[in-house]
């Protein structure tokens, strides 16, 4: 969301539209711009900041129904990165780690705290790490995600599994970084 979004929030010039589209698609331009606040000159600047508060969170939460849709289609784009970078493009490994920094940045929002923290620490092995020898914990980072979000992200079965894969893998990547440095 950007400030001039929130900034309208804040005013009361959002317009709420339909949103189906978005839900059966990964975010786009397209299903951005379905969201965008409108120009409303005439809207009157909210000088009360509780009130503010309010449009804001009803805002984001107008959002929410796009959430699961948003996920899938960012974990596809994590499982895209990494095939290239099994295929050996130039540059795949870059795309991976913008893939992960982007969903790890968003996984919290998308109600997804488990793939956050698998994220988190994919990003952290490609951070310490240019190698091969990071592939293998590499493809467990994105097919953990994956399962994650086939078990439902929010579910007890996802954060009782997210949490055992985390632990594995980041103690994996804890003794890979120590080695790097």
């Amino acid at each position: 969301m950007t400030a001039l979004m929130l900034s309208r929030i804040l005013k009361g010039s959002w317009r709420k539209t339909d949103t189906s589209a978005a839900r059966q698609s990964s975010r786009s331009e397209e299903n951005l711009v379905a969201l965008a606040p409108k120009a409303d000159a005439e809207a009157e600047p909210i000088l009360d900041q509780e009130e503010m508060e309010i449009r804001a969170e009803r805002a984001v939460n107008d959002l929410a129904p796009n959430h699961e849709a948003w996920l899938r289609g960012d974990v596809e784009r994590l499982r895209e990165a990494w095939e290239c970078v099994a295929a050996g493009e130039a540059g795949a490994r870059g795309r991976l780690f913008i893939a992960s920094h982007n969903l790890n940045g968003m996984a919290e929002t998308y109600g997804s705290p488990a793939i956050g923290r698998l994220t988190q620490s994919l990003c952290r092995l490609l951070k310490a790490r240019q190698d091969d020898s990071v592939d293998p914990i590499a493809h467990l980072h994105v097919e953990a995600c994956r399962s994650i979000l086939a078990h439902g992200a929010q579910s007890a079965s996802a954060d009782t599994l997210a949490k055992t894969i985390c632990h594995a893998l980041e103690a994996q990547v804890d003794r890979m970084v120590a080695a790097a440095a």
